[in-house]
């Protein structure tokens, strides 16, 4: 199946990246990029490996998560049979009543 990230997940990837390489370099930032490759590579064959969000129980989707790191979740669904949406980079120190509403 074909990863396809939302523009809000897209930005907020790129602002978590920034922030890597600007606080632990450049060695540390490519060890988290190889990370998200190999996840979304596994999610890609393997589309149900995501814990249904808590969270977002009940929406028109099946939202689904996978810790990316300590608190970043990746949710996502599967839009049919060819395309797993990347719908946001969670940062689980936020409320969660700020997810239901982005989402």
């Amino acid at each position: 199946m074909k990863i396809v990230w939302s523009k809000k997940a897209e930005n907020k990837l790129d602002i978590y990246f920034s922030y890597c390489r600007d606080n632990y370099g450049d060695k540390v930032t490519s060890d988290k990029i190889e990370k998200l490759a190999k996840i979304t590579n596994r999610l890609s064959v393997f589309p149900e490996m995501g814990f249904p969000e808590p969270i977002l129980v009940g929406e028109r989707k099946l939202y689904r998560a996978i810790i990316f790191e300590k608190r970043l979740k990746i949710i996502y669904y599967v839009e049919n049979e060819d395309i797993i949406r990347i719908a946001d980079l969670w940062d689980c120190k936020r409320s969660p009543e700020n997810l239901k509403k982005e989402i």
